[in-house]
């Protein structure tokens, strides 16, 4: 599923390129701020899910140049490489790199169009450096759970949803989650957490019926 739910960013790439900076400015400067808190200077860096390639320039002004990224969209590769930087083909559940190739494995809003989380598990693990850090933000299961939309919504029941993005500039399909699926025994037996943060921001995200609820979450781990 992760291999057609990311190809509809190519249909996409255009637009989202165009407002995506602006339209996750508030989540971004969160997630920034938990990346600066855990001392990434002069770390190789994989970005999971790196799209245009606009999270790796800021990686690289803030980091250093050992930064690499990884996307399902070729036409966002496209952009990515106009840039000059480091990126190429490839899915969440098959990291086409070797073991423990990097220090650091990163990804924003990206997880989610996963249906499968062990499978990234085991891969993030596997080219990560004994001790590495992992550091990821997601769509919040209760916003997906929101998004279901239905008079008798229920929260454990896998399905698509469609998530509104952007003041309704952006519709995309991903599948729904629940916290056990991110926070599972798979991950605790690679991974030890370090820090969660949940957030709402609903400049972003379509608020549903007018509710206050996380709408991303954060996630910090290291490599056991």
């Amino acid at each position: 599923m992760i291999n057609q739910l990311t190809k509809q960013y190519n249909k996409l790439a255009v637009l989202f390129s165009r407002i995506h900076d602006e339209g996750n400015k508030y989540s971004n400067r969160v997630f920034y701020n938990v990346l600066r808190a855990n001392n990434l200077q002069g770390k190789k860096i994989l970005d999971l899910g790196c799209g245009n390639g606009a999270d790796i320039e800021y990686y690289k002004y803030r980091f250093g140049d050992a930064v690499t990224g990884v996307d399902a969209s070729e036409k966002l590769l496209e952009e990515a490489k106009a840039k000059s930087l480091d990126v190429c083909l490839g899915y969440f559940d098959h990291i086409p790199f070797g073991d423990s190739a990097f220090d650091t494995v990163i990804s924003k809003y990206a997880f989610q169009t996963s249906d499968n989380m062990s499978q990234i598990y085991e891969e993030v693990s596997r080219v990560l450096q004994p001790s590495g850090t992992f550091i990821f933000l997601v769509v919040h299961p209760f916003r997906q759970f929101f998004e279901k939309k239905s008079d008798h919504k229920n929260f454990f029941e896998k399905t698509i949803v469609q998530s509104v993005l952007f003041d309704g500039e952006v519709t995309v399909e991903e599948p729904t989650h629940t916290m056990q699926e991110y926070l599972s025994p798979e991950f605790f037996k690679r991974f030890s957490l370090q820090s969660y943060v949940e957030k709402a921001d609903f400049h972003s995200a379509e608020r549903i019926d007018g509710n206050e609820y996380p709408t991303y979450m954060i996630i910090s781990a290291t490599k056991r």
